[in-house]
């Protein structure tokens, strides 16, 4: 299970709940309304994602 997830991955929410390999081999950079955005651009993304018009301000 430890190749399953590629370094394709730089990040995750702090509501990534599957699988439990993701919670421990990714940092936590967003939450629901929030996020750190200089941690985002550290990690050097080709795509961040967001859900929903709530996310619209992150």
């Amino acid at each position: 299970m430890k190749d399953y997830y590629p370094k394709r991955i730089a990040g995750i929410s702090g509501y990534t709940v599957r699988s439990p390999h993701a919670r421990q081999a990714h940092p936590k950079i967003s939450a629901f309304t929030s996020a750190k955005i200089d941690k985002i651009l550290d990690l050097k993304p080709d795509l961040v994602l967001g859900f929903s018009d709530i996310q619209r301000s992150v």
